[in-house]
């Protein structure tokens, strides 16, 4: 299959098309040979494809992923969360929010404090996807302080 070609532009060309189809709501079964193959397929052909040398092949694969809505790929995906490329993260963190797997919140979260404006707001987008709600915010405590007993008034004694 194409995603599979030596040639990196081969690959990257199928991948972007194979998520725009899915993204043009044509079913994931009618993206790749007509009918011939599944989705399952589909999804099995794009998850190698997020450890690709290529950086845009694997942000691709992760759109597609995300618009399949696939759990199947939510391991790999997490993984690229911790990438050193920021595109990478913000699209992963996007792909998780559209697979819909809560289980994506924890790290989700971790992604919140991330140095790149891109990838907090692509958190941010993918945590309101799973219907996650910020707590309140933390407020710091004051440290108590110790009160002093009052002293005892002394009544003069008859």
């Amino acid at each position: 299959p194409l995603v599979k070609d030596p040639d990196v532009q081969i690959r990257r060309q199928t991948t972007l098309a194979i998520g725009k189809l899915i993204g043009d709501k044509i079913p994931a079964n009618k993206v790749v040979d007509f009918g011939q193959v599944s989705s399952t397929d589909v999804v099995a052909a794009i998850v190698p494809l997020l450890k690709d040398n290529d950086k845009m092949i694997r942000i691709y694969a992760g759109q597609t992923l995300g618009k399949l809505g696939s759990t199947a790929g939510f391991d790999p995906i997490i993984v690229l969360l911790k990438d050193p490329d920021t595109m990478i993260r913000g699209n992963a963190a996007r792909a998780l929010g559209e697979i819909g797997d809560k289980r994506a919140i924890p790290e989700l979260e971790k992604s919140l404090a991330d140095s790149s404006e891109h990838v907090k707001n692509a958190a941010n987008l993918a945590l309101g996807f799973l219907g996650w709600k910020p707590g309140p915010p933390a407020t710091e405590k004051k440290p108590e302080t110790p009160t002093k007993p009052k002293p005892k008034s002394k009544k003069p004694t008859p």
